[in-house]
């Protein structure tokens, strides 16, 4: 007997945890991206509301749900693409970076008013560009 646990009669397979597959992190970082625009439409719904009136369910609803919406789908979709880039190549890595830095740019040429709903776009555009720095030293320090 060599003290192996597979070797005792009757002894059975423990089960091997996998990590979580690249389609669980794909999964989390496009809930983030559809939570980081379901925020953005929350500040204009809540800013064309308070045009009309500041009061009802529904203003303070937009008013209540926006900033907690636009920060969840941020951290989402930096956490699912950190998850899903360590599964990628390095050019598809800076492919990322790359696309996230142009969403900022897009975001960032729009007309921002901090008293309106585009001042949620200020959030976005600091948010894309974060997530396209980690990308890029991701794809930087990636081996062959």
């Amino acid at each position: 007997m060599t003290g192996h646990h597979n070797e005792y009669i009757g002894a059975a397979e423990l089960p091997r945890v996998k990590a979580p597959r690249t389609s669980l992190w794909k999964i989390i970082a496009f809930s983030g991206i559809f939570l980081t625009g379901l925020g953005v439409l929350f500040g204009f719904l809540h800013g064309r509301l308070s045009s009309h009136s500041t009061d009802g369910f529904l203003f303070s609803f937009f008013m209540s749900a926006e900033l907690p919406t636009l920060t969840v789908g941020l951290f989402c979709t930096l956490v699912g693409m950190i998850g899903w880039a360590r599964h990628l190549e390095r050019r598809h890595r800076l492919a990322a970076s790359g696309t996230f830095f142009i969403a900022g740019l897009l975001a960032y040429l729009s007309p921002i008013n901090v008293h309106d709903w585009t001042f949620d776009l200020v959030f976005v555009i600091a948010g894309a560009w974060v997530i396209a720095v980690v990308l890029a030293v991701m794809a930087a320090f990636r081996r062959a």
